[in-house]
């Protein structure tokens, strides 16, 4: 199978329902991610990272209790 391309800088990252904001921001936080967009209807984060931290921040954003899933921005 081809590896799909993706993004290098973006994570999408989908918080458990019913998280409290205030959880969901502690979270982000301390991954040190800036919001690119934010989604809260459908409970999804657009996040930009450095680079080179992609994989160390989606680690501790999947590691998170408030944090559903993390995953990358691929190309379609």
């Amino acid at each position: 199978m081809a590896q799909l391309s993706f993004a290098d800088d973006t994570l999408i990252v989908r918080s458990l329902p019913g998280a409290s904001a205030e959880n969901i921001a502690a979270a982000l936080a301390a991954a040190d991610a800036v919001i690119a967009e934010d989604l809260p209807e459908i409970e999804t984060t657009i996040l930009r990272v450095e680079p080179d931290r992609l994989v160390d921040v989606g680690t501790q954003l999947a590691d998170h209790p408030t944090i559903e899933a993390v995953q990358k921005d691929y190309y379609f």
